[in-house]
């Protein structure tokens, strides 16, 4: 199944393909819905001279009946400068 199966709910999602999406804007957001496993990662910049520092991924695992948002945030006390998340999903569970 791809991806797009799994988002129950969506804001501005730059890019999907197959088993990878990716947000690059503020408040951009997807609801994603089980049974699946994804892995999130997120990358990040303060200003556009600097190159993107990847930050550790993490894996989700979304239970049947059950939903998880993920948001990108940039801009903000916690997440200066200019960040970008992508979801891939790992596994139907």
């Amino acid at each position: 199944m791809p991806l797009q199966d799994f988002i129950s709910q969506q804001q501005h999602v730059d890019y999907i393909t197959g088993a990878r999406l990716q947000m690059w804007h503020n408040a951009d957001f997807v609801v994603l819905r089980g049974p699946a496993t994804f892995t999130v990662s997120q990358n990040h910049r303060n200003s556009p001279q600097e190159p993107f520092v990847l930050e550790p991924s993490y894996s989700i695992k979304i239970r049947s009946g059950e939903v998880k948002k993920i948001v990108n945030q940039e801009y903000t006390g916690t997440h200066p400068g200019d960040w970008n998340t992508e979801v891939i999903l790992v596994s139907e569970d």
